[in-house]
């Protein structure tokens, strides 16, 4: 989990500029690999990351042994029927990485919703997912992969215009669009309306 959560951070990286942000929501966050590489390299960025309760405890145990637990804040929940966390401004940015490509597209419309209430006004939306239009090879190889033992489906990955559709819908607006570059995944950013 933590080298691909590198792998897929150093691609963000190239194309997002956490510096302009003050407060983050990392939704689903791993074992906070990413919150972590990212509160040591932008010191004025505080991250919340939301995960399930056996995750999160993983992500305070990682917090804690990098010394960053004034930075980083671990909320426990189940995006699936939980709210999200919100500070009384709001975040200027929640990250989604390697979490809607394996969910339909209700499921992600639900999730843009609960990002957009928690989000301060011109606040942004950053997705990094692999996109069928970078990746359809991989694509077609990934989700058959997933068909023996996982319920998610097949056609998970989603078009570029889709993601565009979905936020449209769920008041933001795409403000940049990154193609895969070192990783199989790419960069979406977008900014609630």
């Amino acid at each position: 989990m933590r080298d691909g959560a590198l792998v897929t951070l150093a691609a963000i990286r190239k194309c997002i500029d956490f510096g302009k942000y003050k407060r983050m929501l990392d939704v689903a966050g791993g074992d906070a690999t990413m919150a972590i590489q990212l509160a040591k390299a932008y010191p004025d960025l505080s991250i919340t990351v939301f995960n399930l309760p056996a995750a999160a405890a993983l992500c305070r145990r990682n917090v804690a042994v990098a010394g960053l637990g004034a930075r980083i804040k671990i909320v426990e929940g189940d995006f699936r029927v939980d709210s999200f966390p919100k500070p009384s401004s709001g975040f200027d940015i929640v990250q989604f990485s390697r979490v809607m490509a394996d969910w339909d597209s209700d499921v992600c419309r639900m999730l843009m919703r609960k990002s957009n209430a928690v989000l301060k006004p011109g606040g942004h939306l950053l997705i990094a997912e692999p996109l069928r239009d970078d990746n359809p090879d991989l694509s077609v190889v990934w989700e058959h992969s997933y068909l023996p033992y996982d319920d998610f489906g097949a056609y998970v990955y989603k078009y570029k215009k889709s993601y565009e559709e979905l936020l449209a819908e769920t008041g933001f607006r795409l403000i940049e669009a990154h193609g895969r570059k070192s990783t199989i995944h790419s960069v979406l950013l977008s900014e609630k309306t």
